[in-house]
């Protein structure tokens, strides 16, 4: 017990940059989930207002079958 505290007492600065760090990786790993929904969802709205081709929308987000399905479930909101 006395180790961890020592091991505390000497590295505070780095165990919080530590913590930090594996804060901001999650962070990050949250923003691209929601970067490519957000991504997903101007590609339907520029293919519905017919500004973008079906092929080219479909193949920006890496989804073909279910591209239409995702589009019409947006409507729905």
């Amino acid at each position: 017990m006395d180790k961890i505290i020592l091991f505390l007492k000497k590295y505070p600065m780095s165990i919080l940059l530590a913590l930090i760090t594996i804060n901001l990786f999650s962070i990050a790993g949250s923003l691209r989930t929601s970067a490519k929904l957000d991504k997903m969802t101007i590609n339907c709205a520029k293919w519905e207002s017919n500004t973008i081709s079906y092929d080219k929308a479909a193949k920006e987000v890496g989804i073909s079958k279910g591209f239409v399905d995702f589009c019409k479930s947006l409507d729905d909101y």
